[in-house]
């Protein structure tokens, strides 16, 4: 059997320092202190959807990727893979550390992929039709959660900006990265990270614990209906013009409003937040979902920016701060 080369990034003119070097998150600006920690910035962008992208260039042609955490693998659009041979059919095996030589049908390499100033080898991507009911989007493929971790990701909400790395960061440093957004007022929480699933954390929704998917690829937070009905939740407005639209078969789902008392992230507590409710076993979530049925909804961009959220996946921590007096 042919092995693959394993998925690879190349950086260009990174810094690397030593842990008594590193300056403290609050003297300096976070981004420039991750520079330093040597992570490079990608600016991320919104579409008139409110979803983040990054603006790639795949196969020599500018393509625009969504930024979302809630996928778990990185998708190819089928028009834009049509010329990559599945890693099942070219009897190919990929070493990659996250995807642990899973056995996923429909596996690509992306052998070159420019997101910023960098450039990706090897990339896996899943083919699938990235299409949406009613909506015509000019994404044609979907950064993923194997991307976060393969990459060492750490992802701003609050400054809108995706940084990587080509290597794990040393222990040393990944203390004194601690200890600074620690003593910047940030608090913390464990990302649930699984191979093929959303990133999910715990949360509280007017005090009672949820798990709840981070979705970066969503503009909206958004609860299961069955949950907002135990939680007593009251529909504060009922647009009949508002749907939650997913990929493929997914389809669209009407949304209606509610507000949360209380929402609290990783120590931080949010109050009076709106939020979705709509059926969330289409998304495979909620106590009928297939795929995740623990978690009973998604935090989308606007709250984690709200939140100052930073997704670490070289450690696997939720990060939050959100603006503002304390």
């Amino acid at each position: 059997m042919v092995k693959h080369p394993g998925a690879a990034v190349l950086l260009a003119g990174l810094l690397l320092i030593s842990a008594g070097d590193a300056p403290a998150a609050d003297s300096v600006s976070l981004d420039a202190y991750l520079k330093r920690l040597g992570y490079a910035p990608v600016r991320l962008e919104m579409d008139k959807d409110n979803h983040y992208f990054v603006r790639v260039i795949f196969k020599g042609k500018k393509q625009q990727f969504v930024l979302d955490t809630g996928c778990g693998l990185t998708q190819l659009d089928r028009k834009l893979a049509r010329d990559l041979k599945p890693l099942d059919a070219a009897n190919l095996t990929l070493e990659d550390e996250f995807l642990k030589n899973a056995k996923i049908p429909g596996l690509v390499l992306m052998d070159e992929l420019t997101v910023g100033d960098m450039k990706f080898l090897n990339q896996p991507a899943h083919v699938s039709n990235l299409e949406f009911d009613f909506a015509r989007v000019p994404q044609r493929g979907i950064l993923g959660c194997d991307f976060f971790v393969r990459n060492h990701c750490i992802i701003d909400c609050l400054h809108a900006f995706l940084y990587v790395r080509s290597a794990p960061l040393p222990p040393g440093l990944q203390s004194n990265l601690v200890t600074s957004l620690q003593r910047s007022g940030f608090t913390e929480t464990k990302m649930q990270i699984d191979l093929g699933f959303p990133t999910a954390c715990k949360a509280r929704v007017n005090g009672e614990e949820l798990v709840l998917v981070l979705d970066t690829g969503s503009p909206w937070t958004v609860l299961d209906w069955d949950c907002g009905k135990r939680l007593n939740l009251p529909v504060v407005s009922k647009p009949t013009h508002l749907n939650l639209v997913g990929i493929g078969k997914v389809g669209a789902h009407g949304l209606q409003e509610t507000q949360l008392q209380t929402l609290q992230l990783a120590g931080a507590t949010l109050k009076r937040t709106y939020v979705g409710l709509a059926d969330m076993s289409a998304w495979g979530l909620a106590d009928r979902g297939e795929k995740m049925p623990e978690a009973q909804g998604l935090l989308g961009v606007e709250t984690l920016a709200t939140a100052g959220a930073l997704l670490d996946y070289g450690s696997g921590k939720l990060w939050v701060n959100p603006p503002g007096p304390k």
